[in-house]
C-alpha cells in the first residue's frame, strides 16, 4: 500500500469516527469501548458490579442489523452487556464499559475538534503528494 493509499484509508476511518460521534451527540446517546478481549469470563467482566438495568427489568432488547437480537444489559460501574442470539441461540456476547474520554456532549465537542484538525492535517498531506504527482 502506498503513502497515498495510507492516507485515504486513515481519512475514511476519520470520517466514520466523525459521523459516529455527531450521531451520539445529536441523540444524547453514551460512547461505550468494547472491552470483551480483556476478560476470560463474563463474571470477570461483571466484578462485584450490580445490574441497574431500568423498570426492575433484567435487560431490554434491540434489534441488529442482521436479524439478530441483542439483549442489553447495564450494570454499575459503567458496564454494559450485549447478548446476540439468533434462531433462538446465543452467537455471541459483548463486554462494554463508557468510554470516559465521550462523556458529556463538550467531551464530544472536544473530540470532534480533534477528528477535524487530524482530517485538516491529512487532506493537506494528500494535497502535498497529488502536486507532487502532477510536478513529475
Amino acid at each position: 500500500m502506498n503513502k497515498q493509499d495510507e492516507l485515504w484509508e486513515q481519512q475514511d476511518k476519520l470520517i466514520g469516527d466523525i459521523d459516529f460521534i455527531l450521531r451520539a451527540f445529536q441523540e444524547e446517546t453514551p460512547i461505550y469501548n468494547v472491552v470483551t478481549d480483556n476478560y476470560p469470563a463474563i463474571e470477570s467482566f461483571i466484578g462485584n458490579s450490580a445490574l441497574e438495568t431500568s423498570n426492575g427489568n433484567a435487560g431490554y432488547i434491540m434489534h441488529g442489523e442482521n436479524d439478530e437480537i441483542i439483549f442489553a444489559q447495564f450494570f454499575s460501574d459503567n458496564k454494559k452487556i450485549h447478548t446476540y442470539m439468533k434462531d433462538g441461540k446465543i452467537i455471541s456476547q459483548q463486554f462494554l464499559v463508557l468510554d470516559p474520554e465521550m462523556k458529556g456532549s463538550l467531551n464530544k465537542l472536544d473530540c470532534l475538534v480533534k477528528k477535524a484538525e487530524e482530517l485538516r492535517v491529512i487532506q493537506n498531506e494528500l494535497d502535498e503528494l497529488e502536486e507532487e504527482q502532477i510536478d513529475e
